[in-house]
């Protein structure tokens, strides 16, 4: 099993969001690859068996006009390579992944519904008592920890 690392190459520390999406894609067992580079892009996460890109858009970077357009010519770039591309917002991450993955992903990956039964590694329910950072905590560490 592949475990999360904390330093992405050449762009510092992963965001939360790419956790969040990581430990997901880990606890239902995806196959997946992490920040993979199309050229001349970098994706965050592709699913190779299917040419399937997730992007995690953190609202910092992703609302200003000049990376809005920046993102559309790639997001164009990418489609016309035939690849699909999803764009997550951050806070629709941070409020429900498996929803995502449930409705946008899986039926791209021709896999069932995962909806009724929980994720490996993640008990029920999916978000700890003090939320995501709770949940990823528990899949990384095994416990809860406090800051």
């Amino acid at each position: 099993m592949r475990r999360l690392a904390l330093k992405k190459r050449n762009r510092g520390e992963m965001t939360d969001i790419e956790a969040i999406c990581y430990a997901a894609f880990e606890a239902l067992d995806l196959d997946f690859v992490f920040e993979k580079f199309i050229y001349p892009y970098r994706v965050d996460f592709f699913f190779p068996s299917h040419g399937i890109i997730v992007e995690a858009m953190g609202k910092f970077w992703h609302e200003k006009p000049k990376r809005q357009k920046r993102d559309a010519e790639r997001k164009q770039y990418l489609k016309a390579m035939g690849y699909t591309v999803l764009e997550w917002l951050g806070s629709d991450i941070k409020a429900d992944v498996y929803k995502l993955i449930d409705e946008e992903l899986l039926p791209l990956l021709d896999q069932p519904s995962r909806m009724e039964r929980p994720p490996r590694g993640v008990s029920k329910p999916y978000r700890g008592p003090h939320g995501w950072k709770s949940a990823i905590q528990l899949y990384l560490f095994g416990k809860e920890q406090d800051d």
